[in-house]
């Protein structure tokens, strides 16, 4: 099955899912956590995110079926905070504007707005910005992921999992 987006995927459950009987609520949950997040306003499927629906054991027994829960869960509640912010922030764009939500800029900005916002209020308190600066020089300028994240954390922002992921992808 070659899936592009959200709307294929859809189009593709309206006519024929195979053997498996979904309600319409259903087929809506597995194409919205199914969103690959790099790319949220394109609506583009991450096919191994959608894959996993098909092929996980649900019986209830193992790790990997509660760790895909509770990513799945995680997910959409992200899901549900990125399209009210989307929708609150598209509302305020001129005409012109509005196709800037496609722009890969605009959408890292957007998902990134809360994280950016915490670090800069942290960053103007007294001596914060020192105590990064020296983590920099320990490593020759230079930071490792766990140490950033670690000092994220020591300075109270704490980070989901696809937070970190993200912006390893990001640093990288």
């Amino acid at each position: 099955m070659v899936v592009h987006n959200a709307k294929s995927v859809l189009e593709l459950a309206n006519t024929n899912f195979g053997d498996f009987k979904f309600s319409n609520d259903e087929i809506l949950f597995i194409i919205v956590t199914s969103v690959d997040q790099d790319f949220f306003t394109h609506q583009l499927i991450n096919i191994s995110s959608f894959r996993d629906w098909f092929t996980k054991n649900f019986a209830g027994e193992s790790t990997e079926e509660s760790d895909f829960l509770e990513e799945i869960e995680e997910t959409w509640k992200t899901v549900s905070s990125y399209i009210t912010r989307i929708l609150s922030t598209y509302e305020t764009l001129k005409q012109d504007q509005k196709e800037d939500i496609f722009k890969p800029r605009w959408w890292e900005k957007l998902r990134f707005i809360d994280i950016a916002a915490q670090l800069k209020d942290k960053l103007s308190l007294p001596g914060i910005k020192e105590k990064l600066r020296q983590i920099f020089k320990n490593q020759k300028d230079k930071i490792s992921y766990y140490d950033f994240f670690s000092f994220l954390l020591d300075q109270g922002i704490k980070l989901r999992n696809w937070q970190e992921d993200a912006l390893q992808d990001r640093l990288d």
